[in-house]
Parts: C-alpha cells; structure tokens; sequence
C-alpha cells in the first residue's frame, strides 16, 4: 500500500513543485503513514510513552524512509517485503544481541540499496520516479 501512496503522491506533487521536492515530500507523506500505522501498537500492546515511543516511532520512520529509498532502487515491491520479513522475524532467525542484528541488517540493506542504484538501468522518462 505504502508503495503505491509513493508513486501516486509523486505523480501528484511533481506537477506543482520539483521532481527532487516531490520526490522528498512523497517519502516523508510515506514514512509519516508508517509511524501513524505503528502508533496503537506502541501505545496500547507495549505500553511506551515519553521518550520512549519517540524513539520508537523515529526508529520505524527511519525504516520507512529506508525501504522507499530500496523501492526507488529497486523497482521492485518484493525485495522491499522481503527485507521486511527478515527485519520482522530477527527474533527467531538470528540468535545474536539486538544491536548487532539491526547493525548487519542496515549495513546488508544500504548495500543492496547501493547495489541497485550503481546497476545499469535504463534511464527514466521525465514523469517517472
């Protein structure tokens, strides 16, 4: 759904303000949509408050803004999903401390990011992403 709402919200605002500024505004307008998703979860089944949920919830927007930027790179909504999973089920796949988990899973997802971006694609129309 979330990459869908990027594609439209970028068609959308490319017409009335820059292709960079649309592009950017989507990604936040998605990422926004995220912590808001997330937010009853936070409050009412792990009880967070205070500083707590705002790191939580800038967490889960930083995530968000990651995966755009891998849809944007990619092309493809099924790396995005899968990188999801794999981020959802660290629990019960890897058995290492949480900060070396979410470590190698950033450094594996920017290089898959740099990977897609460095490949030759040809290049895009002027009212594409």
């Amino acid at each position: 759904m979330r990459a869908c709402l990027l594609s439209q919200l970028f068609l959308r605002l490319v017409i009335h303000v820059g292709r960079l500024a649309a592009l950017v505004l989507a990604c936040l307008a998605v990422a926004s949509v995220a912590v808001l998703l997330h937010l009853p979860k936070l409050v009412h089944e792990e009880g967070l408050g205070g500083s707590e949920l705002a790191e939580a919830l800038f967490h889960i927007g930083n995530f968000a803004l990651a995966m755009s930027a891998l849809f944007l790179a990619a092309r493809n909504l099924f790396v995005c999903v899968g990188l999801h999973a794999i981020w959802n089920a660290r629990a019960t796949v890897v058995r290492t401390d949480w900060v070396s988990a979410d470590g190698a899973w950033w450094m594996c997802t920017c290089l898959i990011i740099l990977g897609f971006m460095l490949a030759k694609r040809p290049s895009a129309s002027p009212g594409t992403l």
